[in-house]
């Protein structure tokens, strides 16, 4: 049985669902258009891909080559070009979908493309975030949805937190793309306003690169770190106290997977959709004020009680450890349901 991966670009946040995917069937890794990394600096050396143009693809699958399809995402274009044979078993991952309002006209394609795959194909999906993605899902495979979250656990604890909150000065971090979304600004505005800033009780440091690092680096109330490979963020969260992220939007943030992993309290965003998994109020976190002025006083008051910050980091570090022994399971078991099929 051979399975085709077919992917818009090389994500390793979805690295648990390839080694699944590779236990199970003789898979063929691919990624439509140039190879390149959603992260920069992170390599997927596991999970080697090349690229494959749509025209190729497509006819694989209608060759009869592959069993089983696993895309990435629903209504990018090479949906078409690639599901074109009506006996294959298609098997979505998708992440949440971004919030905002749609054209009637986008409305309208994907709800015929959903009544095609469905009247063609024998399709499930795999969900991976809040039931946001869920409902707007639901009408095409209908009871045949799958829904946990972001299963995406990289550090087993041999990284975990080192530092004692009760020294000073409290280490704040955010890690990440330098772009407005991510709401630097922001961090940059409280880091400037912030008491607890200027009188050395916390050290904001930033890593990361993208269009908005000039800024960072012209800040001086804030440590520039630059960027962060996969070997040198699990090394800095273990140094700090609190992964700061208060992004206007994010699709989920797998950065706070690796600072949990790692044992930092959190300070996220509204809409940073791992908060769903990790952020549990006066246990392992709070929710970041997006209000400049609010934020310093957010901080400000942290690092005032550093026992505070350590019940939070204490209270992660539980939380990730009963992740560890439940989700995988949890996951295991969505994907046994969504691929048992006659096909397979």
């Amino acid at each position: 049985m051979r399975a085709l991966v077919a992917l818009p670009y090389a994500n390793p946040h979805l690295g648990l669902f390839y080694q699944w995917v590779q236990s199970k069937f003789d898979c063929d890794f691919y990624v439509f258009g140039d190879v390149q990394q959603h992260r920069s600096n992170i390599q997927i050396e596991q999970y080697p891909m090349q690229s494959i143009d749509r025209s190729t693809a497509s006819n694989n699958v209608r060759s009869g080559l592959y069993t089983a399809v696993f895309m990435h995402g629903m209504f990018y274009p090479e949906t078409l070009f690639l599901l074109s044979a009506k006996s294959t078993r298609v098997i979505i991952l998708t992440e949440p979908i971004a919030p905002g309002k749609r054209s009637f006209l986008t409305r309208l394609y994907k709800k015929l493309i959903s009544k095609w795959l469905t009247k063609r194909h024998d399709v499930s999906l795999l969900l991976l975030g809040p039931l946001m993605a869920k409902d707007a899902f639901e009408q095409l495979a209908g009871k045949k949805i799958y829904s946990t979250a972001y299963g995406y656990f990289p550090i087993t604890g041999q990284h975990l937190n080192r530092k004692a909150p009760q020294v000073q000065p409290v280490e704040v971090v955010f890690a990440g793309q330098l772009i407005e979304r991510k709401n630097i600004d922001l961090i940059l505005q409280a880091a400037q306003l912030s008491s607890s800033v200027r009188n050395g009780q916390c050290r904001i440091t930033i890593a990361g690169d993208g269009p908005l690092k000039d800024a960072v680096q012209a800040s001086p109330h804030v440590t520039y770190y630059g960027l962060a490979d996969r070997t040198a963020l699990p090394e800095l969260f273990s140094k700090s106290d609190i992964l700061l992220l208060p992004s206007k939007y994010d699709g989920w943030g797998a950065v706070v997977n690796e600072a949990a992993a790692c044992g930092c309290m959190v300070l996220l965003g509204q809409q940073v959709m791992a908060s769903a998994l990790f952020l549990k109020e006066n246990e392992t976190g709070l929710f970041a004020s997006a209000d400049a002025q609010a934020l310093v006083a957010q901080l400000d008051a942290l690092c005032s009680n550093p026992d505070y910050i350590s019940k939070m980091k204490s209270g992660m570090q539980k939380h990730y450890s009963i992740l560890l022994q439940t989700h995988d399971s949890l996951l295991e078991n969505h994907f046994a349901h969504a691929t048992t099929t006659a096909y397979l």
